[in-house]
């Protein structure tokens, strides 16, 4: 009866030790969760940054082509192709 008591009452340690352990994995669990959403966020706000230094790096290299004379002729004649092209279809659609 002895033994059986010791037993038991061991039994019992090892189950609050394991209900310890439960309790600290469900605080690191919830605790990894927030980083993840943290590291989540953070990712979503770098994609967005980046996505804003690509559109002011292009806007900055149309700025650059617009002061080189040779690259200015070029768009502007692309500018104009595209007008004649536009005054065409806009004819042709009047017919």
């Amino acid at each position: 009866m002895n033994d059986l008591l010791l037993r038991l009452q061991e039994l019992n340690r090892k189950v609050g030790r394991l209900e310890k352990q439960l309790e600290s994995l469900h605080e690191e669990r919830h605790d990894l969760e927030q980083k993840l959403e943290n590291s989540e966020k953070a990712l979503l706000q770098a994609t967005k940054n980046y996505e804003e230094m690509v559109e002011r790096y292009e806007a900055v290299k149309l700025s650059k082509a617009l002061v080189n004379p040779e690259a200015k002729l070029t768009i502007q004649e692309k500018i104009d192709w595209y007008l004649k092209e536009i005054d065409i279809c806009l004819n042709n659609f009047g017919d």
